[in-house]
């Protein structure tokens, strides 16, 4: 499940479930539900599975309501970008209706989008899953709806516009919660057009879905100076040592993390001026680090007069760098008495630096670093 939800979506499913046994607990009953409406999904028969499980670990029986819950939620939540959707015979269908907005819009903003076929495919999986929310009577929440609505005022209005057939279709309006996501879609189409080559190597990592993780990419590579976003990826999927390995400089995430290999800067998915300028401020910061260890680089290729291998030259150049740059550092201390390792890192921490404040962080990291 986790591989399959967005974060925010999965989390939602975890407190659902937390609530689900606690009200079993204080023996809470809720008016039931009439599961028999959901059994024709193919999720069911998984999240009847999961279900199954808590039930025997916590010793309790689930009520029909609480299946119908969590089923709801599962089937009508955001999935991650990349997993297929379940095919069904509407999906020609849903194909017409997604290149009927699309050409609709374009045509009204006069702008070419019916090229990109990553918009068409944002698209189809949002008009799936709203045909489901709209036929469960689930009603979706849009956390950045008002900034929406400001930001790309006209974007919104085109997108209701001519989304408006789909009421005929799903037999109720659509929200302007919906309309929202859909808009967010298309802003980040549009946000693309203008983007060029970046030079900074950065993932971004967005828990909110699909929508919200593209058009922060776009806003990033359009408004924020040179940045090559590689990749935008899960929480749980970050490996510092691999993202090292692949040459990523900086990680762009929407929700606060700890790394002790690469910087991270925390950013609102709609990129906020304030977001801007920490992320050019940390740019600054690793395009001076770069240019230090290429200065680096050129003074020991020059110092060992040796051929790099014709596989792998850079990245053995890269370590020559820094291995000079440890050994033009590197001092040894004997006769040092402590009583506590935490005593030592102290004494680390007080010989490295002068201030009080850089001394205050090392001990802090180190520390840190203990704990993992």
């Amino acid at each position: 499940i986790k591989e399959t939800l967005v974060d925010e979506s999965y989390f939602k499913l975890i407190l659902l479930l937390g609530l689900m046994v606690q009200r079993q607990e204080k023996e809470l009953v809720l008016d039931r539900e009439n599961v028999q409406a959901v059994k024709s999904f193919t999720q069911y028969d998984y999240i009847i599975k999961l279900l199954r499980v808590i039930e025997k670990y916590y010793n309790l029986t689930l009520q029909d309501c609480d299946v119908y819950n969590i089923l709801i939620h599962f089937v009508a939540a955001r999935r991650r970008q990349g997993l297929a959707l379940e095919q069904s015979q509407a999906d020609s269908q849903l194909a017409e209706l997604a290149y009927k907005i699309i050409n609709n819009i374009q045509q009204e903003l006069q702008v070419k989008l019916d090229y990109d076929k990553d918009l068409l495919k944002r698209l189809l999986d949002h008009l799936k899953l709203l045909m489901i929310r709209a036929s469960m009577e689930v009603k979706v929440t849009n956390n950045f709806l008002e900034p929406i609505k400001t930001d790309y005022r006209h974007i919104f209005e085109v997108v209701k516009k001519h989304i408006a057939f789909l009421e005929e279709v799903i037999g109720k309006p659509v929200s302007d919660e919906e309309v929202g996501y859909i808009t967010i879609h298309f802003a980040a189409s549009l946000v693309a057009l203008e983007n060029k080559a970046k030079s900074i190597r950065a993932i971004v990592i967005c828990m909110s879905g699909i929508g919200t993780s593209k058009i922060l990419v776009e806003k990033i590579k359009q408004e924020v100076k040179p940045v090559n976003i590689v990749a935008t990826i899960s929480s749980h999927a970050i490996n510092e040592i691999e993202l090292s390995e692949q040459g990523i400089d900086l990680i762009i995430s929407s929700v606060k993390i700890e790394t002790f290999i690469l910087p991270v800067v925390v950013v609102n998915p709609l990129l906020r001026e304030e977001d801007k300028l920490r992320l050019n401020r940390k740019i600054n910061e690793i395009e001076e680090r770069k240019n230090i260890v290429s200065i680096t680089k050129r003074v020991t290729d020059k110092a060992v007069q040796t051929k790099q291998p014709e596989t792998g030259g850079k990245d053995t150049g890269y370590y020559l760098a820094l291995i000079h740059r440890l050994l033009e550092n590197f001092y040894y201390q004997d006769r040092l008495v402590v009583k506590t390792k935490q005593e030592l890192i102290g004494h680390i921490a007080t010989t490295i630096v002068d201030t009080e404040a850089l001394q205050a962080t090392i001990l802090r990291n180190l520390l840190k670093r203990e704990e993992y």
